[in-house]
């Protein structure tokens, strides 16, 4: 009894592999592509029986493209708002978009199926967005060169225009800032849309902000997993400025003094020198 149901297990397991016969080996789709640039989706599959019947590209549950290598011609395209297809890069595996816009952004799926009777299809599916990046890193405003312990900081971070909006992060002193020292300000829209965001900093100088007389502050603006615009600002402990003032001051009337006295040996030299040879 053992032997028979371990028989029909493996009977079960090789026909279901048997009708699959059909799997996408490998699914490409960019994670992030630039506005206006052009975005290459591609969907490697492999078919061990049986033979192809069409490969079909949806965007959210829309079709846009299918190939069908029986059809004449195997290609035809469905309009969806934000598919714009570059038809001389597109075959059997790949698809080309250009001209892309926000509407562009969304779930695409790569969707294979065999011929009949039973039609088998295998989907697989990703994610892709439209991107405007900052033309730069964020703005700092606000914030002194110099600051004494007990000083209040105040300041603002702006980020450059972008869509997706970017989150801004505070960091003193590489750690990040608690959000009840931060400050929210309205979203700025452009068209676009594009959108600039300015997060507040305002907190009281501790002794311990400082490291070696320096505060270091930063503030990091992110778009989803993308590397992150930084810009940072670097605090001195006002006494610290103070005493190089002092010291740069020493050293000027150092300098003056002995300026004065090479003066004055010139002068004495060409006397004596005058009334011996006189």
């Amino acid at each position: 009894m053992l032997l028979m149901n371990l028989s029909l297990i493996y009977y079960l397991c090789y026909f279901i592999i048997d009708i699959a016969g059909l799997r996408v080996a490998e699914l490409s789709i960019p994670r992030h592509v630039g506005l206006r640039e052009k975005a290459r989706l591609s969907c490697k599959f492999e078919i061990t029986r049986g033979k192809l019947y069409s490969v079909k590209w949806y965007k959210d549950e829309f079709e846009f493209f299918r190939f069908m290598p029986d059809n004449n011609p195997n290609i035809q395209t469905f309009p969806v708002q934000g598919v714009y297809l570059d038809i001389s890069k597109c075959n059997m595996t790949t698809v080309t978009l250009h001209q892309l816009n926000f509407n562009s952004s969304g779930n695409y799926r790569c969707e294979v199926s065999k011929d009949g009777p039973n039609f088998e299809t295998v989907v697989k599916n990703g994610d892709m967005t439209v991107v405007e990046y900052p033309k730069g890193d964020p703005i700092i405003e606000g914030i002194q060169s110099s600051y004494s312990i007990g000083d209040f900081i105040s300041g603002n971070c702006t980020s450059l225009k972008s869509n997706p909006a970017a989150n801004l992060t505070w960091f003193i002193n590489n750690q990040k800032a608690d959000q009840d020292i931060l400050l929210q300000y309205p979203d700025v829209l452009d068209d676009g849309p594009l959108y600039s965001i300015t997060l507040g900093i305002h907190f009281r100088v501790q002794k311990d902000h400082f490291e070696n007389n320096i505060l270091e502050l930063r503030c990091s603006a992110k778009i989803d997993d993308l590397p992150a615009w930084t810009r940072e600002y670097k605090i001195h402990h006002q006494s610290f400025i103070q005493d190089m003032i002092h010291a740069q001051n020493r050293l000027n009337n150092g300098f003056a003094l002995t300026s004065q006295f090479h003066v004055t040996i010139t002068m004495l030299f060409l006397s004596c020198f005058n009334c011996v040879f006189m």
